[in-house]
Parts: C-alpha cells; structure tokens; sequence
C-alpha cells in the first residue's frame, strides 16, 4: 500500500494540468519512505499525462518522461485518408509441418 496526495491544478506549459504524488511502502516495517515518490500531472481536457517524474533517493534515481511541444489544432483530415495508390494484396499462407510459413 502506500499514500497519495492531490496536488491541485497548475498551468503546465499553457495548459492546465491536474497533479498528483504518491509514495508506495518501501521498509520491511511498512513505513513510507518519503524521499521516493512519483508525480503525475495530467491534462484532464486531453486525458494525456504532460509529466511524470518518479524519484529514487536510495538509489540517486530519477526518471522523468514530459511531453513537449503540444499544439492544439485540429487534425488534417488527409492524415486519415487511404493514399489512392494503395493496393490491398491477399496470399494463402499456411504452416508446413516443419513450422515454415508457405505462400500458395
């Protein structure tokens, strides 16, 4: 088990992002070690995660992931169109007993 706390809303880069902490039991006695945590801060709006940082202390740890450059625009609808070059092409494949696939 561990604990979380809410950390509020934050402008993160323009957008408005929701964030969190939390720190999981790391003792044998179940305590929580408070130097090791994560943080998470999340676009509601884009349900997408902006930053997540986790924290290592015992270790000297620290992995960061953020997304950068974010646009927000609408999609170019020719990013969903099949090219008109396009060909579908069907085979017959089937396993040999050796396990090789076969082409008919």
């Amino acid at each position: 088990m561990g604990r979380w706390v809410d950390l509020g809303y934050e402008d993160f880069r323009g957008i408005q992002a929701h964030g969190y902490r939390w720190w999981l039991e790391r003792n044998s006695d179940g305590a929580l070690v408070e130097e090791d945590f994560t943080e998470q801060w999340i676009a509601d709006d884009l349900a997408s995660e902006l930053s997540v940082v986790t924290t290592d202390k015992k270790h000297t740890h620290e992995e960061r992931t953020e997304l950068n450059n974010i646009r927000r625009a609408e999609t170019d609808p020719s990013m969903f169109q099949i090219p008109k070059d396009y060909e579908v092409l069907r085979r017959d494949v089937t396993p040999s007993r050796s396990g090789q696939l076969q082409t008919k």
